[in-house]
């Protein structure tokens, strides 16, 4: 707090998870003021920092291979676990920030979908996170699954909106 806004990030642009999680970090680890760089993805932020025109990068996994090539270092990941290809890196909440945001991949449908499809695709799309091929993609980019039927989805949505538009309110991001 005593350089504010001299410390800059990256991110794959303005409003994403990855924009709002820095922020939310900056609110709770005391009001931090950092400078929010936004690109076009994680391919232009990630060569942003290896070019040296931000401090910190922020984003999905695609980082993960210029980590082990030791050209970023990790510091901390967003997840509520330990990452299990960088086991050694804590997540924020370990290191006393309670807050976390997973990387969810929603399968979604039009309003009005009949039960039966709903059921059809949920089953399908259920079953294809035991496949093989499945596991090995979601390995490759650290993800893990953290399965919800449609109504868990749908609650779980919920609470997630209800955060990030807490977050946005306090950001002064909400368009007026």
């Amino acid at each position: 707090m005593q350089n504010p806004g001299k410390v800059s990030y990256g991110s794959p642009g303005v409003g994403t998870p990855p924009h709002l999680a820095m922020e939310e970090l900056a609110i709770l680890a005391g009001g931090i003021k950092w400078a929010h760089i936004p690109y076009k993805g994680a391919a232009e932020t990630n060569t942003a920092l290896l070019g040296g025109h931000i401090d910190a990068a922020v984003g999905a996994s695609v980082w993960a291979p210029l980590v082990e090539a030791g050209k970023f270092r990790l510091l901390a990941t967003y997840a509520s676990s330990r990452s299990s290809r960088f086991p050694q890196v804590p997540t924020l909440i370990e290191v006393g920030y309670n807050m976390a945001y997973p990387s969810p991949i929603d399968i979604l449908g039009p309003k009005g979908l009949p039960r039966p499809i709903i059921k059809k695709l949920h089953d399908a799309f259920k079953n294809s996170l035991n496949d093989s091929e499945v596991q090995v993609v979601l390995r490759k980019f650290d993800m893990f699954v953290i399965y919800l039927d449609p109504e868990g989805l749908e609650k779980a949505s919920q609470q997630e909106f209800e955060h990030i538009g807490n977050v946005v309110r306090k950001l002064g991001l909400e368009k007026k």
